[in-house]
């Protein structure tokens, strides 16, 4: 009896993985593609304002892909997203991501990963254009949606 219990759930979930492969949802579709098309592509946790104004935030999440980026590049231009890859905004990497270490009774722990973006765009509107208020109001729904940071416009 066990072992036909066991049986009916395995046929059961290779069923079920076998349709949601063949006709995933679309937002599933769309995150797939920037995972697949994206050579830039950063998961966001939390940020911290470097300007007063909101236009230049300290971002610290995961780096899952990187470019090869040399020295004397400019800033890499970012589309900002949310967790079903709709576009919320756009902006600048202006430092790289890094990986910092903190030595803590020693042992080592590793910090999360950052750079620097400068906001240029959010919700189709130009930063730079708004009034103080209208910046607050994006910006607090940029904190709730922001997912994935990538190099890529879907």
């Amino acid at each position: 009896m066990f072992n036909k219990i066991k049986a009916f759930r395995e046929r059961t979930r290779e069923a079920y993985n076998k349709e949601y492969m063949d006709r995933p949802e679309g937002w599933k579709q769309k995150v797939m593609d920037l995972h697949d098309r994206s050579v830039f592509l950063f998961y966001y946790e939390d940020c911290e304002a470097e300007k007063e104004d909101g236009s230049r935030l300290m971002i610290r999440g995961e780096l899952a892909k990187a470019p090869e980026k040399g020295p004397g590049e400019g800033p890499l231009p970012l589309c900002l997203y949310d967790g079903q890859a709709r576009l919320i905004g756009e902006g600048l990497m202006l430092s790289d991501p890094y990986e910092k270490e903190e030595k803590r009774r020693a042992f080592l722990r590793l910090r999360k990963q950052g750079f620097l973006l400068e906001i240029t765009r959010l919700r189709g509107r130009d930063f730079s254009a708004m009034s103080r208020k209208e910046k607050d109001k994006r910006l607090m729904d940029f904190f709730r949606e922001i997912s994935l940071i990538s190099d890529i416009r879907l």
